[in-house]
């Protein structure tokens, strides 16, 4: 009768963690860009090409902790996992001011201060001790489930690489990196001065990305990063929307297609200096504070 009670509270455990880790992971799958993102402004910009490897690594601790896969072993990754994760957010707490973990991704409802995600996480370590002390190792996957989860995996993987922006230390500096304004579509629709810095985002009304990253990006008025906050908007529905929830207090200029031929990507954040493109992020606005250390301190 003991074993009995003990076998399932472990269970019982294992699947409270394992739905926390699967909401996680779900989360951050609907927007690997802003996770991308969201790692680079925690101040760990080389470490962004680990997004699909924390999101899968996620997904697939979640699946294995549901069905019981060895508790023990599961509550060791999970220990380490939540420690991991939890100093990496302490540092980007105390250094850069992210009070908004984003461990569930973009989703509004779950969104959390510090004094929850502390609590939270520490909790979850407390349960996978739980698991590391009592649990046991015996239960092995038939092969059907081995074949069920790894079709979820593949099936997730395939959604990550739709969505996975590769790191720019990985790629050739952008066609627009250090070059003139005079020699972009940029004038068409802004007049800018050559003595003075400017940063543009260019987005679009109904890029999900977009929205995620504005927060960022309305920050650089406060923190002084450029003279003038501009935004470039190449289209999309939901206009009105848009600016009833953003409320933006830099300028919107609407170019439609006009910058295809310069810029594919969307969101992008363009520093100017010197009537130049002195350097451009794809896919992201960064925390101005990490902006203003890596691209104009350095």
């Amino acid at each position: 009768m003991v074993n009995y009670i003990k076998r399932y509270w472990l269970y019982g455990i294992s699947i409270i963690l394992g739905i926390i880790f699967l909401l996680s992971g779900y989360g951050k799958l609907n927007g690997v860009n802003a996770f991308e993102a969201l790692i680079e402004s925690y101040g760990f910009p080389h470490l962004t090409f680990l997004a699909p490897v924390i999101i899968l690594a996620e997904i697939l601790s979640g699946i294995l902790l549901i069905i019981g896969f060895r508790p023990k072993l599961m509550g060791a990754v999970s220990c380490i996992m939540l420690i991991i994760f939890t100093l990496m957010y302490t540092y980007a707490y105390l250094v850069h001011g992210i009070t908004d973990c984003g461990c569930f991704g973009d989703n509004p409802l779950l969104k959390s201060s510090p004094a929850i995600s502390y609590i939270r996480n520490a909790l979850m370590i407390a349960l996978s001790v739980i698991l590391i002390v009592f649990g046991n190792n015996n239960k092995e996957l038939s092969k059907v489930l081995i074949y069920c989860i790894s079709i979820i995996m593949v099936v997730c993987a395939f959604f990550i690489g739709i969505d996975f922006r590769i790191p720019s230390m990985f790629v050739g500096p952008h066609p627009l990196y250090h070059k003139p304004l005079a020699e972009t579509s940029i004038p068409k629709y802004v007049e800018l001065s050559n003595d003075s810095t400017y940063v543009i985002y260019v987005f679009s009304y109904d890029c999900s990305s977009c929205w995620n990253n504005m927060a960022n990006f309305m920050n650089y008025d406060t923190d002084s990063i450029a003279d003038r906050s501009i935004g470039l908007c190449v289209g999309g529905q939901g206009k009105d929307v848009f600016m009833n929830y953003f409320k933006p207090r830099f300028d919107i200029i609407e170019v439609g297609d006009g910058l295809s031929n310069d810029l594919q990507v969307v969101p992008s954040l363009l520093y100017i200096k010197d009537g130049m493109i002195h350097d451009i992020i794809q896919g992201q606005a960064i925390n101005p504070k990490l902006f203003k250390l890596n691209y104009i301190e350095n």
